[in-house]
């Protein structure tokens, strides 16, 4: 049991070559930041990696490097799990927009109000109208409490 352990400690690093459908975001992996897609010399085990859009939106994936090898691991990070963030349940509403359909990031969100779990931070959301046209709104969230109210103007 004790060599077990000993080769645990003297694990050597592995190559790790990590995807993302964004080509313009960068990871950050341990000490190790580069853009994305790249390839990373990994201790084996549990890693974090925080990746940043270059609109300056961030997210975090957990994911595992195998035991090292002769062949490159292959990872991709869109598949895999979201470590949990600072955020909050966020009301959205806009005067004149009821029942108009909005995104998150890009992402549907529904019908306006809508309460959205969101992380804290830069979010861009967008409320398509009734003539077709699109308002946009950048802004920066801040979870208060249970649920934190977001008026669009």
């Amino acid at each position: 049991m004790l060599w077990w352990l000993l080769a645990l400690a003297w694990a050597e690093p592995t190559e790790v070559m990590l995807l993302w459908p964004d080509v313009t975001a960068t990871v950050k992996v341990g000490s190790q930041t580069s853009g994305l897609p790249t390839t990373m010399k990994l201790e084996p085990g549990d890693h974090k990696a925080f990746i940043v859009a270059k609109d300056g939106r961030e997210q975090i994936k957990l994911f595992t490097v195998g035991e090292a090898s002769e062949n490159t691991q292959v990872i991709d990070l869109a598949t895999m799990p979201a470590a949990a963030v600072p955020g909050g349940k966020f009301a959205f509403s806009r005067a004149g927009a009821e029942g108009r359909p909005f995104t998150v990031d890009g992402i549907d969100a529904g019908v306006l109000p809508a309460t959205v779990v969101l992380s804290s931070g830069p979010h861009v959301v967008v409320v398509t109208m009734a003539d077709g046209s699109e308002q946009r709104f950048e802004l920066t969230l801040k979870a208060a409490g249970d649920q934190t109210p977001v008026v669009l103007k």
